[in-house]
């Protein structure tokens, strides 16, 4: 096995007779892996090592290069949750005799052109193997810059020799007793990177694996060679012939390095003076590292690997770092860098550059360390933590999203191949299965991937590797482009958009991001991620005053579709990893465990926490909840999954819960056939849940069901002076006799009514928005305590002076909302008297989050999931940050 895993190799050879033909087939395809001697040992004399051919050298540019493009890479500025999940579109690779994998050589250009180094393997039909370099325009044009040995000719260095070899394709001694072959020279690997350097030339390296022998005790045979591309004259130019495998080179700037194996022979070349140098740090065995790092102020860093009997592993790893002149400057021990005994472990494997002179780098097992160097000082480096959510796993690719926070890459994990996203803010990660689009008619088995660093100017990060076909006869080379999903849909148009100066002011002089922000998260939405969430995605609802879990025997369709809503705009306002994969989990379970599937035709409305179906009926109120939290999680991440379901589930609503004089009833039987009176609770949140899909996403066709519904809410819902609400009708859609009015829920329509006017619908949904409003404020307000009561009856007359936490965060959101976007300057008195009342008699200052009723300490309940007081918040930050 070569060191990637891959069958061995088997070089070009004259052979003189039939039966050393087929003994080289019959070794190939029988046995499958053949190990040749060569002639070239390892020597510390870097004179006789080195051969320089055309090292000439260039001149520093005259136009500076800027990072990161410099380094290789692009930063995204503006990072959302959907950057956690990328397309994987698979890109093909021209196909040619002896094609066979991309062990990580890639890397772009300055003009965003993508490179990419294809290795090969003997085959009868390709018995020189010659890797092959392939360019990808930024505009997607795929074409070959040539193989190596046909440039090794065109440079007048490639080689012959004649050897006495054995039936295997073992050099013998020269006095054997057999006829002399003629050997010619394959470089069947470009395995580095290709690093674009301030000359303007773009640097890699090929190499051979002919006669090494995996204990480090010899050499390939043909070595590697050191090349620069032009990519303005389309030129190769040969630079140096080296006699150690060069495995990886790293460059930023005017220094080139590259890592040779074995004993990590690290070499230097200087772009402008061409001069080349070379040192030893040290390895064990045949172990070798898949990579080094350098960085602008010329630092390098390479693992040095010794034996240590002391140690566990019976060695010591410590990461050296180098100047240009190959002086070690610091050490520092790697703890989590394995060594296997027999040296096929890949050391330092993923790299990025990120700014402020900061480096990422992953170990072979998956753990993240992270270098911050400058020129001539020691480097400060820092164990981060395991890449992976889950622990150790094999992270060979990694690449920076914004340069500041986030890092992401492929991994194989339990034989699976799936992507991480990591934030260095938080030290935690996610990961998602990493499936390709678009696999090629042949089929793909057995991907290993692999690829650093690479991302071109649309963001996309390019993935590498190796795959096999479908009855896995070969194995090809595989180039992924990570691509990540693009919201398709207009942004709502807040309003007037950027608040007047007068109310930017007063909302300043009230809130202030960084409290807010903290008071969102730190003291109420994390209690829900570290309460709720189950390990199957099923969310607890029953939570004590200490958050702690109560029994719960059963969940439904509004508290599950709350709780997803709120880890989801946990995910959104705080982008950590923890609230996506929670968000991510509960919105599966929401969508797989509630949705219809091989059972049933319909959407349910209550599972056992095993996601066991509990009700054959249907519920409108529940519906609305199931649909808010898949248009929600949509959000978050760009799964169309979730917003098809959430459509359906709204389709299905509007189609077996529709009342035949217009409206939705409440609750229906297994049949739809209605067992409940008619209210209007279930129809607003359906509005809210139908705004909610339109908002996600940006389809005009979505704003259809919400009008339909609107238009019916203001014709028949709305009392004739057109100021208020009643809560519950008789079958014909009359208020009934013995009713009343939730002044809660005028609040809650006057946001609604606002928010459905931003998102298209006509003014007037906005003046009733405001008339209810009006009527909230006059009937239910209090003017001595501030807040609002719960209830009155048809006279205008408040027969409930209870306060709930649900009524004063609606009563908030909509006050903040139309004091800040529609000039309603005299409720600013009232937001700061309610929000003193709310702060003062819900918030609970000794566990946290907020109670549903001054004195009642249960914080979760089916009816109770965050979901009011996180709307508030939500509202505050948009506000907040349209002032700015």
């Amino acid at each position: 096995m070569d060191r990637n895993g891959s069958l061995g190799e088997i070089p070009f050879v004259n052979l003189g007779n039939n039966e050393m033909k087929f003994v080289a087939m019959w070794v190939l395809l029988v046995l499958g892996t053949v190990a040749f001697s060569g002639c070239n040992f390892r020597s510390n004399n870097s004179e006789a090592d080195v051969r320089s051919v055309h090292a000439k050298g260039t001149q520093e540019p005259n136009v500076p290069r800027t990072e990161p493009v410099s380094e290789g890479t692009v930063f995204t500025s503006a990072i959302s949750t959907r950057h956690f999940f990328p397309d994987f579109k698979y890109i093909p690779i021209p196909d040619f005799p002896g094609t066979f994998a991309i062990w990580g050589a890639s890397g772009r250009d300055d003009a965003g052109n993508l490179y990419l180094g294809v290795s090969t393997v003997w085959t009868p039909d390709a018995p020189q193997p010659s890797a092959r370099v392939f360019q990808l325009s930024a505009g997607g044009t795929v074409r070959e810059l040539g193989d190596v040995v046909s440039h090794l000719k065109t440079a007048g260095v490639y080689r012959e020799r004649t050897h006495k070899l054995d039936r295997g394709g073992h050099i013998l001694p020269e006095d054997s007793d057999v006829e002399p072959t003629l050997c010619r020279e394959s470089q069947l690997k470009v395995h580095s990177k290709f690093v674009q350097m301030d000359d303007g030339k773009v640097y890699f390296a090929s190499m051979d694996e002919w006669g090494e022998k995996e204990d480090g005790s010899q050499l390939p045979h043909w070595g590697s060679h050191l090349w620069a591309y032009s990519p303005e004259s389309d030129q190769w130019e040969h630079l140096h012939q080296i006699p150690e495998a060069m495995i990886a080179v790293s460059g930023v700037g005017r220094y080139l390095f590259a890592l040779g194996y074995f004993d990590h022979t690290v070499y230097v070349y200087d772009t402008v003076s061409g001069q080349l140098n070379r040192t030893q740090v040290g390895s064990v065995g045949g172990h070798i590292s898949r990579n080094l790092i350098s960085d602008r102020h010329g630092n390098v860093f390479v693992p040095r690997v010794a034996a240590d009997s002391t140690a566990d592993s019976g060695y010591v790893v410590e990461l050296v770092q180098l100047d240009h002149e190959l002086n070690e400057i610091s050490s520092f021990k790697l703890d989590h860098y394995p060594v296997t005994p027999d040296f096929s472990s890949h050391g330092l494997t993923g790299l990025a550059f990120l700014t402020g002179d900061r480096i990422a780098f992953t170990t072979s097992a998956g753990f993240l360390y992270l270098i911050k160097a400058e020129s001539g000082e020691p480097a400060e480096i820092e164990a981060i933590g395991w890449f992976h959510p889950d622990g150790e796993s094999y992270a060979a690719s990694l690449f920076p999203l914004d340069g500041e926070r986030f890092l992401c890459g492929a991994v194989k994990y339990q034989n699976r191949e799936q992507w991480v996203s990591y934030d260095l803010e938080s030290r935690t990660s996610v990961s998602t299965p990493l499936e390709i689009k678009g696999v090629p008619e042949h089929g793909m088995n057995s991907t290993l991937l692999y690829g650093s660093n690479t991302r071109v100017d649309d963001g996309s990060c390019f993935v590498v590797g190796a795959y096999k076909n479908r009855d896995r006869s070969r194995q090809l080379p595989l180039c992924i482009k990570a691509g990540f999903p693009q919201s398709t849909k207009k942004q709502v148009d807040l309003a007037g958009s950027r608040l007047s100066g007068s109310a930017a002011s007063k909302l300043a002089s009230q809130f202030r991001t960084e409290e807010i922000l903290s008071e969102f998260v730190d003291d109420n939405l994390r209690h829900w991620l570290r309460a709720s969430p189950t390990d199957n995605g099923f969310l607890h609802p029953n939570l004590g005053e200490d958050w702690e879990r109560t029994p719960a025997d059963w969940a439904n369709g509004t508290s599950q579709g709350r709780g997803v809503t709120v880890l989801c705009e946990g995910a959104l306002a705080t982008r950590e990893p923890g609230f996506v994969k929670a968000a991510v989990q509960s919105a599966n379970f929401l969508l797989e465990r509630f949705g219809p599937n091989d059972q049933r035709e319909h959407w349910c409305v209550q599972v056992s926490p095993k996601g066991q179906a509990l009700s054959d009926g249907h519920n409108t109120y529940d519906a609305a909840f199931i649909i808010l939290g898949l248009s929600r999680a949509f959000e978050v991440t760009g799964d169309p999954r979730y917003l098809s379901a959430a459509r359906n589930c709204r389709d299905e609503v509007l189609a077996h819960h529709a009342h035949p004089d217009g409206g939705l009833y409440w609750k229906l039987n297994r049949d739809f056939e209605n067992t409940a009176g008619l209210n209007q609770n279930p129809i607003m949140h359906f509005f809210e849940a139908c705004l909610s899909v339109h908002e996600a996403s940006g389809d005009p066709s979505d704003l259809d069901p919400v009008t339909a519904i609107g238009e019916f809410v203001l014709s028949r819902l709305v009392e004739p002076n057109g100021n208020h609400i009643p809560e519950y009708y008789e079958m014909n859609w009359n208020p009934t006799q013995d009713g009343y009015i939730d002044l809660g829920h005028q609040f809650e329509w006057a946001w609604l009514l606002s928010q459905a006017h931003h998102q298209g619908c006509e003014k007037r949904y906005l003046d009733v928005g405001q008339q209810v409003l009006d009527y909230g404020l006059q009937i239910g307000y209090d003017n001595t305590e501030g807040g609002i009561f719960a209830g009155a009856d048809y006279g205008s007359k408040v027969t409930n002076r209870g306060k709930g936490l649900w009524q004063q965060t609606e009563c908030l959101r909509a006050m903040v909302r139309y004091a800040c976007q529609h000039g309603r300057e005299d409720l600013w008195p009232k937001i700061d008297q309610s929000w003193e009342l709310l702060k003062r008699e819900f918030a609970d200052e000794q566990y946290g989050g907020f109670v549903s009723h001054p004195g009642q300490r249960q914080k979760g309940s089916v009816w109770k999931c965050g979901y009011h007081e996180t709307g508030l918040y939500k509202e505050i930050l948009l506000q907040l940050r349209l002032s700015q």
